[in-house]
């Protein structure tokens, strides 16, 4: 009340308030102003303080009292030696149980570059009974610099919530996991982090009223692209996603498969050392995955590449190593050829037939002469399959008596 009449005498008998009459009377209005200044930046502050400390769903909770540690101030001295070092003894719990032999070894050469280490990594949730729900429960595996690993599980394996670790989003209740050097854990190295990653989540996370090309702008420059480079880089990320016709169309118009090309396109652009996709070719048409398919494979010397799929196919061209998880445990990990020779059944023979004509109980005959164990897996339509044992596979080369009947069955 004693400000407005303070205002309202100003205003009659100066002629309005001005640099010259802000301090005058018994209440000058100047302390008002001064105080909302002030309370702006304090409660600007206290909004800050409060998200890191008490995030919401997703974030990294941090300590009350971080900004009161040296670290936070002048940065984490630790060699990635001692980090490692470190890592190990507080975090890692290895026991013969992770030596079963379901894990491919690799050379000393690749162990030597394994740019990001996850060590026996864990997430808890508590559900409507207030059980507790493992998640992801003791994962450790190592991923190598110039190469694709590909995650591969059933839905609700864990293989999101993995990611969502490794990015930040959610904090591991147990565990930890180190990408170049840097621990996921620690505050100030997720900043790091994320300042060198792409990342391509499971939904894409797009603005309606932005274009392919905005979009690009925004994250360029989100990731600290030169600004001179700004348009090459934003023109090139275009062309290689297959958008260059869709540059200036908003994103709400755009199909499915063109929504991820354009998430995928975000987490590219400016040439980050690690990337991370959770399905990053879902809703994309058969063309659009294998041109993904040939950039990322074109994109992986000297970055961290991890994927999740759940195309078989897509795992099997596309990754040099997978991972299998199932309940939140890591299953089995290595190359196409170690998973086949542990756990497949055997190869698989496909052919193209004119179902009219074709007699599938003779060719079945031919096969089962020249082949021991060759069992029909399918016939539909055009389609027939059979199953080979990988112990006969060398029958099928080309000087083997089974390409002499090969005009039989084409006849058949």
């Amino acid at each position: 009340m004693i400000l407005s009449f303070q205002g309202f005498f100003l205003s009659v008998a100066k002629g309005g308030m001005t640099f010259d009459t802000i301090n005058l009377g018994d209440f000058p209005l100047s302390g008002p102003i001064i105080m909302l200044a002030v309370d702006a930046v304090l409660y600007g502050l206290l909004a800050f303080y409060l998200d890191r400390v008490i995030p919401g769903e997703y974030g990294v909770r941090y300590k009350p009292w971080y900004f009161l540690l040296p670290s936070f101030w002048c940065g984490d001295n630790r060699k990635s030696g001692e980090l490692t070092s470190l890592i190990d003894n507080k975090h890692v719990n290895i026991n013969e149980e992770d030596k079963d032999g379901d894990i491919e070894m690799v050379s000393t050469d690749l162990e030597n570059k394994a740019a990001l280490r996850i060590f026996n990594i864990r997430k808890t949730f508590e559900n409507s009974d207030k059980e507790d729900v493992h998640a992801v429960d003791g994962i450790s595996l190592d991923i190598y610099q110039g190469q694709i690993t590909g995650l591969l599980g059933h839905n609700g394996a864990g293989k999101t919530t993995l990611i969502n670790m490794l990015c930040g989003l959610t904090p591991p209740s147990q565990g930890s996991a180190i990408i170049n050097n840097l621990d996921i854990t620690n505050n100030n190295d997720l900043e790091k982090i994320r300042a060198t990653a792409g990342i391509c989540p499971q939904h894409n996370i797009l603005y309606d009223d932005l274009s392919c090309r905005e979009h690009l702008q925004v994250f360029a420059g989100i990731k600290g692209v030169q600004p001179n480079l700004v348009k090459s880089e934003i023109e090139r990320s275009l062309k290689e996603v297959g958008l260059t016709d869709q540059a200036e169309v908003y994103s709400k118009d755009l199909s499915g498969g063109q929504k991820r090309k354009l998430s995928v396109a975000i987490a590219l652009i400016g040439d980050p050392k690690i990337i991370i996709l959770d399905e990053p070719t879902a809703g994309m048409d058969p063309y659009s995955r294998r041109q993904l398919w040939s950039l990322l494979k074109n994109s992986k010397e000297g970055k961290v590449i991890l994927l999740t799929t759940h195309f078989m196919d897509e795992a099997d061209i596309l990754a040099d190593r997978k991972a299998i998880i199932s309940k939140g445990q890591l299953r089995c990990c290595g190359s196409s050829l170690f998973l086949k020779s542990k756990f497949g059944i055997g190869y698989h023979l496909n052919m193209v037939v004119e179902p009219e004509v074709c007699k599938v109980n003779e060719i079945t005959e031919i096969l089962k002469q020249n082949v021991d164990g060759v069992e029909l897996q399918r016939s539909h339509g055009k389609e027939l399959s059979y199953t080979v044992p990988m112990t006969e596979i060398d029958k099928f080369s080309g000087k083997q008596a089974f390409y002499q009947d090969r005009h039989k069955i084409s006849k058949i």
